[in-house]
């Protein structure tokens, strides 16, 4: 068989009879030291000659069983390998050890007999029960989670370096027998999205570099239901009572400011963008680069249209990460995030650039930390609070303390009784009714309602200070919307949430 041909693994029994006049199995006692030399099992092996395969890996398909094999045997396939003593298994990451005599992609490892062999090829030590001690924690999904099944990102360590991160993806890839489907690299975070059953993760996760691994799992537009209501928000906030039928604004309007909007997309032909509309990139797995939900679009229009948005000069960019049905997955908004800091530090935008994030979906700590990174970079992020009635801690990324986290109110100053409340809840936006750019036609609108619907106006509202006033960090940009808002007026903003509404100090 040739080295490009399907691999498999082979029977204790095949590869015991190929190599017994060179190696002796033993028993590896606890806290005893094993070296392990790399050999091909397609060698001079005849066909069919011994069709049980060991059952954990064929061609490609993994399953959880692991038989009875005999003490000491080290048996790998796909870049795994599997020690059994007694009633244990340990399972540990290849590492890739060089033969340049044997070039076969399936192969077995087997204890050296004379240590002193050793000393001539790459050696692999380790104690029978420090891999699994030392392994990452796997983080269990929550019985309400919508978790992708077989899809999970794993987070590295904060202070991982650059060659510790190619090196961590290089053994992931020999793990997995496939490259991770996606990467994240800004700041100090360093992340990646893989699919593995729990034989493969329990090995990367023994990677030393690994802080932690997470199921993927799906977020969600933060909009409800349509309702043909005429928009108040505008109004709403450029006076400090409500009641007010025009829309105050300095003529700055976010002129050479650039708002990333991290959603399902924009309809960029729509005309109240007048231009200032442009597709980023798309993270979705569609391939279609607009919006075909309409979510996006209404976003963006408040943030920055000439009719319904609050910095009316505004540059829009469209990262998709949510595809037509409103969904996607935490790995794809990681993605959007990684893409716009990437994009505004390349291009010089830092200072001048915020982001919107109406979107949402149960605790994540991969996600928070990258928003935070993100955060750090110098991207401005306004992020919904969500649509759950609940205290925001629940949510992500809405939870990480960095980001300006918004919740919604309606006509009356109320807080929605959808919106999510609490002490994470910098500072509410209106959020009921909110009229706004759609897709379908260049003059479309709908009206919406949705914690979703209120985060622009805080990301509008922070393109047009950085417009007027000039550039801040993302931490001053938030302390100087809170620092104009209108306090005290919201009934029932809920328990430990600020009292605060936005308001943009024209009038």
């Amino acid at each position: 068989m040739s080295a490009g041909s399907s691999s498999r693994c082979y029977s204790p029994r095949e590869t015991r009879m190929r190599f017994s006049p060179q190696l002796e199995f033993f028993s590896m006692r606890a806290g005893q030291l094993a070296a392990f030399r790399k050999v091909d099992v397609h060698q001079a092996r005849p066909r069919n000659m011994f069709p049980a395969c060991i059952p954990f890996v064929s061609t490609g398909e993994r399953s959880q069983h692991l038989p009875a094999y005999p003490a000491g045997l080290i048996s790998t396939c796909q870049g795994m390998i599997v020690y059994r003593m007694g009633p244990t298994s340990f399972i540990l990451p290849n590492t890739n050890l060089e033969d340049p005599q044997l070039t076969s992609p399936t192969t077995h490892l087997f204890p050296v007999r004379d240590p002193k062999k050793a000393a001539s090829m790459h050696v692999l030590s380790l104690l029978a029960v420090a891999p699994l001690a030392l392994s990452a924690p796997i983080l269990e999904a929550r019985a309400d989670q919508d978790v992708i099944p077989g899809k999970f990102i794993v987070k590295m360590k904060s202070d991982a370096s650059e060659s510790l991160f190619a090196s961590t993806i290089s053994s992931v890839t020999s793990i997995l027998g496939a490259a991770p489907e996606r990467t994240f690299n800004f700041g100090n975070f360093k992340a990646f999205s893989i699919s593995a059953d729990n034989l493969l993760l329990n090995s990367i996760s023994a990677l030393g570099a690994i802080e932690f691994i997470e199921p993927d799992s799906k977020v969600y537009a933060n909009a409800l239901v349509s309702q043909a209501n005429p928009p108040y928000g505008l109004a709403r906030i450029s006076h400090r009572t409500k009641g007010a039928s025009a829309y105050v604004y300095d003529d700055s309007a976010g002129s050479g400011t650039f708002s990333y909007i991290i959603d399902t997309g924009i309809y960029t032909s729509h005309n109240d963008f007048g231009g200032r509309a442009v597709f980023g990139s798309n993270f979705a797995g569609d391939g279609k680069d607009t919006d075909c939900n309409g979510h996006g679009t209404h976003v963006a229009g408040t943030t920055g249209s000439s009719t319904y948005g609050v910095a009316k000069k505004t540059n829009l960019i469209a990262v998709k990460v949510l595809g037509c049905d409103g969904s996607g997955s935490n790995s794809g908004v990681l993605a959007g995030i990684d893409w716009a800091v990437r994009d505004a530090k390349a291009k010089g935008r830092v200072g001048k650039a915020v982001g919107n994030l109406s979107l949402g979906g149960l605790f994540s700590p991969t996600t928070n930390q990258a928003a935070a990174q993100a955060i750090s970079q110098g991207l401005f992020l306004a992020i919904a609070a969500g649509n759950n009635g609940l205290p925001t801690i629940t949510s992500s990324p809405a939870s990480e303390p960095s980001a300006c986290t918004v919740g919604a109110t309606d006509i009356n100053d109320a807080r929605a009784s959808f919106s999510n409340f609490g002490y994470l809840v910098d500072i509410f936006a209106p959020g009921v009714n909110v009229t706004s750019t759609w897709i379908g036609g260049p003059d479309d609108t709908n009206t919406i309602s949705g914690t979703s619907m209120a985060t622009p106006h805080i990301t509008g509202l922070g393109a047009y200070l950085l417009a007027l006033e000039g550039p801040r960090t993302p931490a001053a940009l938030c302390s100087r919307i809170q620092a104009l808002a209108t306090k005290g007026v919201i009934s029932n903003p809920g328990l430990l949430s600020k009292n605060y509404l936005a308001y943009n100090g024209a009038a």
